[in-house]
Parts: structure tokens; C-alpha cells; sequence
């Protein structure tokens, strides 16, 4: 066990070579339609209860449309 202790610090020594690549001013539009979509839910869930309550209410009228 000591020598695999051994090995990883001598492997840990070892210098890596790593890339970073930085961008600004992106643009990620998908925040963009997460929010809209979000946002729209309470918009049409009212709407489908203001149509669903209408629809019931006229639903024995003779004036129905």
C-alpha cells in the first residue's frame, strides 16, 4: 500500500497542461426562452380557466355560442 501511496504523489508532481477559453458579449438566448416561456404560464393558465368557467357557464343556455 505505501508504494501506490508513493506513485500518486509522484504522479501528482507532474505538470499539466490545460486550455482556457474566455468569451464575452455571447449572446445565449436560451435564458431568454426560459424566461418567456415562464413568464407565460400564468398569462395561459388564467386564460384556460376564464374559458373553461365560460364555457360551463353557457353550456345550458339556449344562447350558447
Amino acid at each position: 500500500k505505501s508504494r501506490d501511496l508513493l506513485n500518486k504523489n509522484k504522479n501528482m508532481n507532474k505538470k499539466l497542461d490545460v486550455k482556457v477559453q474566455l468569451r464575452s458579449d455571447v449572446t445565449n438566448w436560451q435564458n431568454f426562452f426560459l424566461s418567456l416561456f415562464f413568464i407565460s404560464i400564468y398569462p395561459l393558465i388564467t386564460y384556460w380557466k376564464k374559458r373553461r368557467f365560460e364555457s360551463k357557464r353557457w353550456s345550458n343556455s339556449d344562447f350558447a355560442p
